[in-house]
């Protein structure tokens, strides 16, 4: 079986020849193997795995033992290749000496309060923004419930994330979902973190990593902002949630106490249009 099989998987479900080139591989690779069945071309003129190729690669992976997540059905072909393209890039971008960088496509994170629009935020006459989340009725009945959150949380018994949600739904909050299209933890010093295990709660997986949280810009800058500055609220907000419910004590602070960073990127095609540090 060619190596190059193993490139497609749920995370990277399409494949073309400058994806090719950016990963390092042959291009004619993926011609050839086409040519043999095992895979086909979209109408967008992409690489995606045949029922023939997922069949190869399956063999291949349980006769090797290689773990595998075939590609999955309803993504939007585009926009994974938009991921895919910018994961490559970031990989070869920097080192992360003694790192451990991981890529999260598609992600969809939940959080309460789901506060947007004039609920979380409001652009005066001047165009001075300003965040109206904190001082919203639900998010400070949300924190009056549930106050633990920083260092001191970390010696205190954790919230039932069930019985979060169930309280939120019978206080009328609603639940907010943040989609992410590209989401990198980078795992600094993971030889000497790898210690540390994870407690169960961290569904995402934040413990001991900076994140980046990659957004594809809209091309009609009007129409941009208002959805840059909800994606900048909901990252905000997610990350208030997290620290409240999921990882008290450990979403900003990794467990030798040191900082842990969030970065929005928001990028058009692979230009960086725009880039900020979070630090709340």
């Amino acid at each position: 079986m060619r190596r190059m099989l193993l490139l497609f998987d749920k995370d990277n479900p399409f494949w073309n020849s400058e994806l090719a080139c950016i990963a390092g591989e042959d291009p004619k690779e993926l011609k050839d193997l086409h040519s043999e069945g095992l895979l086909e071309l979209t109408p967008l003129g992409n690489y995606r795995l045949s029922h023939e190729g997922e069949r190869a690669l399956l063999d291949y992976c349980r006769e090797w033992g290689v773990p595998i997540s075939l590609p999955v059905g309803g993504l939007k072909e585009e926009e994974s290749i938009w991921a895919s393209r910018l994961g490559i890039l970031l990989d070869k971008g920097f080192l992360g000496r003694w790192s451990l960088k991981e890529y999260k496509h598609n992600e969809i994170l939940g959080y309460y309060p789901g506060l947007t629009g004039k609920d979380s935020w409001v652009i005066d006459e001047e165009g001075q923004l300003s965040w109206l989340y904190a001082d919203n009725p639900m998010m400070q009945a949300f924190l009056n419930r549930y106050p633990d959150a920083g260092m001191k949380a970390r010696r205190k018994q954790l919230p039932d994330a069930r019985e979060v949600a169930q309280w939120c739904k019978n206080n009328s909050i609603p639940q907010g979902k943040l989609h992410v299209p590209l989401l990198l933890l980078s795992r600094y010093d993971f030889t000497h973190y790898v210690r540390f295990s994870p407690p169960p709660q961290d569904v995402w997986q934040f413990m001991n990593a900076d994140r980046m949280f990659c957004f594809r810009a809209r091309s009609n800058p009007p129409l941009a902002l208002p959805v840059f500055i909800d994606q900048i609220a909901a990252v905000r907000l997610c990350l208030i949630y997290y620290s409240h419910v999921h990882l008290p004590g450990y979403t900003h602070f990794d467990t030798e106490d040191q900082e842990n960073l969030n970065w929005i990127l928001r990028l058009a095609s692979v230009i960086l249009m725009s880039m900020l540090y979070l630090s709340f």
